[in-house]
């Protein structure tokens, strides 16, 4: 009994929302969307809400009589004492009539309570076991605290009217903003229309060689996204593998001066330049951007990135570079291909579960040097065949310069500045090739 005794609940509370849904055939239509039926304490009272909500969604009269004849039909009458159960709540004379919406909302708020309590007590005894690594017990702890939100931003699950009103809305925004884009802008305007923009849900591949300038191309993402006082300033997280957060910030700071970071690095900065390095690296410290370096395990960047996405409200990730992240579970008793296509499922798993585009770099195999044209294709992958399969879409950055091309297919001398963004796949639009000018020195790519 001390258990029950320590458990918010409220027996006054739940027997008086019954009472309006049994006497009462529109007080399910006010309240079928605040709560759900784990929210009652009571068991029976959570099925009479189950019943009237299931008669109410199929258009079925949500009487007390039609409430007992659906929990007849499911076998669950008996079970909770039967119509004797059901009309000693109905026929009550001590339940008046109440603001059943506050009801409702005080009600859910103490099975959040109570999920609360269970959670942590689960994760209590957990921690003590030792046979459990620490980045499971990190990822349980995680996932609980997500699924609770879950509770909180949406108490029921959704119905085809509920998707179909947030389709509507959505695509009336895109609408009235011009149209095209439905995700977030990266400002280079070809890949935003080829793309739609980065939209929540996705996992966005961007691959190419070593030296093609695959991190330059992230850094101008980011700067443009995040750090753009002109644009949107979004709370962004950039896992990276292969460089430190100084090296990085080292790179934002060349995009922002469109002076080359390998000068700024050697301290090479010109006097007038000062006071302009000064008020960049400000710009970045006050800015919603967050970087990790050094975590290279997909269970630790999955829990890094859910405790983001709740603490910080992270509306993008990038991560630098896929094929440098681990999977210890799968490399055991698997190969390299199964461990990167591991990785790559639960990025886009991520995606789709945080609501929010994923950005992810690949690297590609040297297959692509031993062709006349040296442009990339989807076998290029380096590792891994399911990274296409996984991805929404995947674009490879390609200079003709950088891969030995002097002349275009016409003669034409190819300028140093140029690159390509080809699309090569792509779940949600057209595929094809953009033209973009480059500065790789200064971490540059922008429209022609």
């Amino acid at each position: 009994m001390q258990e029950d005794r320590l458990q918010p609940y409220s027996e006054q509370l739940e027997k008086e929302l019954v009472y309006q849904l049994l006497n009462d055939t529109s007080a399910i239509e006010l309240i079928y969307k605040i709560i759900n039926k784990e929210a009652f304490y009571y068991p029976l009272h959570g099925l009479i809400f189950e019943a009237s909500k299931s008669n109410f969604l199929e258009k079925k009269p949500t009487t007390s009589e039609s409430i007992i004849e659906y929990l007849r039909e499911s076998g669950k009458l008996k079970g909770i004492g039967g119509i004797e159960a059901i009309n000693e709540l109905k026929y009550s004379l001590n339940y008046r009539s109440v603001d059943i919406g506050y009801n409702a909302a005080i009600i859910f708020q103490k099975f959040i309570r109570r999920e609360i309590i269970r959670s942590a007590n689960i994760a209590l005894n957990n921690a003590y076991d030792e046979s459990k690594d620490e980045f499971g017990l990190l990822d349980e702890v995680v996932a609980v605290a997500g699924n609770i939100n879950n509770y909180l931003n949406g108490a029921v699950t959704k119905t085809i009217e509920d998707y179909a009103d947030s389709y509507y809305k959505d695509t009336i925004e895109v609408m009235n903003s011009g149209g095209g884009i439905r995700g977030i802008r990266t400002h280079i305007t070809s890949l935003d229309y080829r793309l739609g923009g980065l939209a929540s849900g996705r996992m966005i591949l961007f691959a190419g060689r070593p030296g093609s300038g695959k991190t330059a191309f992230i850094i101008q993402l980011v700067n443009n996204i995040c750090l753009d006082k002109k644009k949107s300033k979004l709370p962004t997280v950039v896992y990276s593998m292969e460089m430190t957060g100084e090296e990085l910030i080292n790179r934002l700071v060349s995009g922002l001066l469109r002076y080359p970071y390998e000068k700024i690095s050697k301290g090479d900065i010109p006097l007038e330049m000062h006071e302009n390095f000064t008020r960049a690296v400000n710009h970045i410290r006050e800015s919603n951007l967050h970087i990790v370096d050094g975590m290279n395990d997909i269970r630790s960047i999955a829990s890094d990135m859910r405790l983001r996405r709740e603490r910080d409200g992270i509306k993008l990730a990038v991560l630098d570079y896929l094929q440098l992240i681990r999977a210890p579970e799968i490399r055991k008793g698997g190969n390299r291909e199964e461990e990167v296509g591991h990785v790559g499922r639960v990025t886009k798993q991520l995606a789709k579960e945080l609501k929010i585009p994923i950005v992810a770099l690949a690297q590609l195999n040297r297959e692509v040097e031993k062709r006349a044209t040296k442009k990339p294709q989807l076998a290029d992958l380096r590792d891994s065949g399911s990274l296409e399969m996984d991805a929404d879409s995947v674009t490879f950055i390609f200079r003709p310069k950088y891969a030995g091309m002097e002349k275009d297919e016409n003669g034409n001398q190819i300028p140093d500045n140029l690159a390509y963004l080809i699309t090569a796949k792509n779940r949600h639009g057209a595929t094809g090739e953009d033209e973009v000018d480059c500065d790789i020195a200064c971490n540059i790519f922008k429209d022609l």
